[in-house]
């Protein structure tokens, strides 16, 4: 080999070998220098949706909760995807950005079950990478459609008034509760144990629940009974033998007539028995005494 080309090799190998390094250099103080937090992220963020701690399973309840937990701060909660089997259909949710949400999901229609999830790419992380489809521990809660609310009266009532009274205290059970959802307000219109003239008085009772989506109970319910008062026949003596009116109550009858009155029927037919038996003792005295007054004659 000649020197020239000796020296041809050495100087290729040479630059070579600083392109090596100098691309060494570039990468590593690429990789460790501040520079490189600027660069382009490309990762889409991940995302968890998951019950709310407290949240009843199964339940009759709207809304039911989820919390919504992002891998790095996005600018909205995604599109919430109601499944299921409930009907649910309305799902709100609060505004970002954030990395952290609730969803409170109601509108149920029918029992079963209410599932959610967050749809992939329906937002993105601060750099523009679209989301990953949600992944789930517990989504699904079971829901209970409650029934109609509806409010039983109590049975209607007829009371008699003590003698000379205007009217009686009376009482009443509570009205039944039957479906709606807790908490529930319930009252009537008059109040048990109160005092109800003569007459007819209708109560009114009314029951309010906590439901507000369709079919959930309608919200509100009510229903009447009656309660009659009825005046008692006849009066009661005042103290001192006297009548209300003031007038002194009659004395009670003496003599054979008060006896007869105070005997009944058997007294009235041997009274007339009596009578019969003097009736003909009288006359058998007065022919005894005519034929005895004739023998004398003759």
């Amino acid at each position: 080999m000649s020197i020239h080309s000796a020296r041809r090799s050495a100087a290729a190998f040479a630059s070579r070998a600083t392109v090596a390094i100098l691309t060494l250099g570039v990468v590593t103080f690429g990789f460790l220098s501040p520079a490189h937090a600027g660069e382009t992220d490309t990762t889409p963020p991940t995302v968890t949706i998951e019950q709310s701690p407290g949240q009843a399973d199964p339940t009759s309840t709207s809304p039911i909760r989820f919390d919504i937990v992002y891998s790095e701060p996005v600018v909205d909660a995604g599109i919430v995807l109601m499944l299921g089997t409930a009907g649910a259909h309305t799902a709100v949710t609060q505004a970002g950005p954030g990395t952290t949400f609730t969803v409170e999901v109601s509108g149920m229609t029918s029992s079963g079950t209410v599932l959610v999830s967050i749809a992939e790419g329906s937002t993105t992380d601060l750099a523009g990478n679209p989301n990953l489809i949600s992944t789930s521990v517990d989504n699904v809660v079971d829901y209970l459609l409650p029934g109609a609310l509806t409010l039983v009266p109590p049975a209607d009532q007829t009371v008699a008034t003590a003698p000379g009274a205007a009217g009686a205290n009376v009482t009443f059970a509570a009205p039944t509760v039957v479906n709606g959802v807790e908490p529930m307000t319930v009252g009537c219109d008059h109040e048990s144990g109160a005092f109800y003239p003569i007459g007819v008085t209708s109560v009114t009772c009314q029951v309010s629940d906590s439901s507000d989506g369709p079919g959930e109970g309608g919200g509100f319910a009510s229903a009447s009974f009656e309660i009659t008062v009825t005046a008692t026949p006849g009066v009661t003596p005042a103290a001192g033998g006297a009548a209300p009116g003031g007038a002194a109550p009659a004395a009670p009858a003496t003599g054979a007539t008060g006896q007869l009155a105070e005997s009944g029927p058997e007294a009235v037919t041997l009274l007339a028995a009596g009578i019969l038996l003097m009736l003909f003792g009288a006359v058998a005295v007065s022919r005894a005494m005519a034929l005895r007054s004739g023998r004398a004659t003759d």
